[in-house]
């Protein structure tokens, strides 16, 4: 049998955690296994058991190579398949930043391949009832925009009981700035 676990790469967003995080609770499965706000990187990444030593080494060159940046939560979206999400600005360097992972390993895209486009997001909630997005749109919105400070990504790893939690922290910026 193999192992259902999985790992991620995110940016934490802790800013975040006060306006979204009883949304997220109550509306994103992910909340409420362990993940705390954030902007996904790179998803799924390698099975927990399978990142090595050598593998975090290069996770902690690339991230040190890039700058400590800067960003606002400017806008709440919706994506077309049930999600509402926080639009950060500016979402170059996110994007760069999971190009590049995808480019240390090409046999993980992110989101398995399954969209044409990566747009950076925090997940707020998930539901299908479109007039409780609203409901969720309408108590969020009015606290944007939210400064933010990505200053280290997050290897995420799941546990045999599907709770995550974060198995490795890589500063930014320190080869970078």
């Amino acid at each position: 049998m193999t192992d259902p676990r999985e790992s991620a790469l995110i940016v934490p967003v802790p800013e975040a955690e006060g306006l979204v995080g009883p949304w997220r609770e109550r509306f994103d499965d992910s909340a409420r296994t362990g993940v705390p706000a954030h902007l996904t990187l790179l998803y799924p990444f390698l099975p927990p058991e399978d990142v090595t030593p050598a593998d975090l080494e290069q996770l902690a060159a690339l991230f040190a190579s890039v700058a400590a940046t800067p960003y606002a939560l400017v806008a709440v979206r919706r994506f077309s398949r049930g999600v509402l999400y926080l639009a950060p600005e500016p979402d170059g360097f996110l994007r760069e930043l999971t190009n590049r992972l995808w480019a240390l390993y090409p046999h993980r895209p992110p989101y398995g391949g399954a969209y044409k486009e990566v747009i950076p997001h925090l997940t707020v909630a998930q539901q299908s009832d479109h007039s409780v997005l609203d409901r969720v749109e309408a108590k969020v919105a009015p606290g944007l925009p939210i400064a933010a400070h990505a200053s280290e990504a997050w290897l995420m790893l799941q546990d045999e009981v599907g709770r995550w939690r974060a198995g490795h922290r890589f500063p930014l910026g320190r080869n970078g700035t």
